[in-house]
């Protein structure tokens, strides 16, 4: 029997949805059976009397009339019934089906539902994150006791630039966070900043020396400096002929991701494409093969090359994207250039000072487990 998409869950195993059905036309069939051998029995009753005596008739009539009217009443009580058992079979297919949406996957019928699953989160990180939460709320209150706390609006300007970054949707997602999870880690990272430099200050022009420091293209730690890169997707052959034959089969019709597949000898990535991780020019390894950066940031998006020899090895390379370099500009990054310079003027005794009050805080704050497993997570050492 096929299953529908909506499957109901009874006590672990899937059914389907049709035995439903199949139970509700069953009960409704016969109670309509019942109905129709009770109208057949009353009319065969009134047709046999019809031959008795004229007293025993009337006496048979308002005996039957009385029948009528009970058996009448018996009629709703019927439909009733079988109201009530409609109602009863929807209200199991609703409450299989909402059931059903708990259920996260099944293994050969067995099911985990949701429960299960974060039962099991919990006890693989529920200290853990317990315990970092506790420590972030613990930073912001802190700051806001020295009155260093970060503003909303500072919170709101570094979450602006991070979104702004290339994959933050999908990292999100990934890491089933909300932005406000993402806010009240800047609000704490904000605070630590705020508490370890309190009492500093950060001039126009250091703050702007910081800045040309860290757009420099040479600098590969440059902050505010992104470098030309290309993402590109390769099949490596040891031999030209190799090479040649993978270009007579994408003439062909094959697809680039296929003959990658196929032809490639690049064990790390013939089985995702051919795909090579993003290269920014002159940071990779791909900057010391003679020849090979210069071939591929003279691409454009779409092109393909090759079979060309680099490194003893005949490459074909198609390109996927490439972005020009880029460099922030110093107003948008004033604030991260402010508390580098504040960072970097935080000396030792400074940092022991704050360990020491940061501590002491600590010590003071009333923190309550009220869930016996958290004790530990939340014990302030």
């Amino acid at each position: 029997m096929r299953f529908v998409r909506l499957r109901h869950m009874v006590q672990g195993c899937y059914f389907p949805y049709e035995q439903y059905c199949t139970v509700a036309m069953i009960t409704v069939s016969h109670l309509k059976a019942l109905k129709h051998k009770a109208n057949f029995m009353i009319s065969d009753k009134t047709l046999s009397e019809t031959t008795i005596a004229p007293k025993t008739r009337r006496q048979a009539q308002a005996r039957s009339e009385n029948a009528g009217k009970s058996t009448g009443r018996n009629f709703p009580f019927i439909w009733l019934i079988i109201l009530a058992v409609g109602m009863l079979i929807g209200a199991l297919v609703a409450r299989q089906h909402y059931k059903a949406k708990d259920i996260v996957v099944a293994v050969n019928g067995v099911t985990i539902d949701k429960q299960e699953l974060f039962r099991h989160l919990e006890t693989m990180a529920g200290p853990k994150a317990v315990h970092d939460m506790v420590n972030n709320l613990m930073e912001i209150q802190y700051a806001r006791k020295l009155g260093v706390a970060p503003t909303d609006a500072q919170v709101n300007a570094q979450y602006d630039i991070l979104s702004k970054e290339p994959g933050f949707a999908s990292s999100l997602s990934q890491n089933y966070q909300t932005p406000e999870d993402v806010k009240t880690a800047i609000r704490a990272s904000l605070s630590q900043i705020a508490i370890l430099t309190k009492g500093a200050n950060a001039t126009d022009s250091e703050m702007r020396n910081y800045y040309q420091q860290n757009i420099k293209p040479n600098n590969p730690r440059a902050r505010f400096y992104t470098p030309e890169t290309v993402r590109i997707a390769v099949i490596v052959t040891n031999t030209q002929a190799a090479g040649q034959n993978a270009i007579k089969a994408m003439n062909n019709g094959m697809s680039f991701q296929t003959a990658a597949k196929n032809f490639s000898v690049d064990v790390s990535t013939n089985s995702n494409g051919g795909v090579l991780p993003l290269i920014p020019r002159g940071r990779t390894k791909a900057a010391s093969i003679p020849g090979f950066e210069s071939a591929i940031f003279g691409m454009k998006i779409g092109q393909m090359i090759g079979p060309r020899k680099f490194a003893g090895k005949w490459w074909i390379i198609q390109c996927i994207d490439h972005q020009a370099a880029a460099v922030e500009p110093f107003n948008q990054v004033k604030d991260a250039c402010r508390q580098a310079v504040l960072l970097s003027k935080v000396t030792k005794s400074d940092f022991e000072s704050v360990q020491k009050g940061y501590g002491d805080f600590q010590k003071n704050s009333v923190i309550q487990a009220f869930w016996p497993e958290y004790k530990a997570a939340v014990t302030v050492q």
